[in-house]
């Protein structure tokens, strides 16, 4: 949480002073910005919780479905084949392109 104070305070002075960018959107800029007709703006503290619950989330998020595909690839050999095979053919592709890519430029 001591990480993200000083960046969150810091935001907040830049959007008191109207140094920041008002066309710059981002997450942070809308948690400081939303406003409840009950409860008004949102806290310096609800806003890391907010965005300590979204860094939480992505990693739980990320690091589940990496397991889960880890699992079920070992379990089920005959899909861990067919995804290497589509992995393999993705990259291939890939390599042309950016083959060609560089061929135009180098011969241009």
């Amino acid at each position: 949480m001591a990480i993200f104070e000083p960046v969150v305070e810091k935001r907040i002075n830049e959007r008191k002073e109207k140094l920041a960018d008002k066309k710059a959107r981002d997450m942070m800029n809308a948690l400081i910005d939303v406003e409840d007709e009950s409860y008004g703006k949102l806290s310096r503290d609800d806003i890391i919780d907010i965005l300590l619950m979204y860094l939480n989330a992505g990693h739980e998020s990320s690091g589940h479905i990496t397991m889960w595909t880890t699992y079920f690839l070992q379990r089920y050999p005959q899909y861990l084949k067919k995804a290497k095979v589509s992995t393999f053919y993705q990259i291939s592709q890939l390599t042309k392109k950016v083959q060609l890519f560089f061929y135009h430029y180098l011969f241009a």
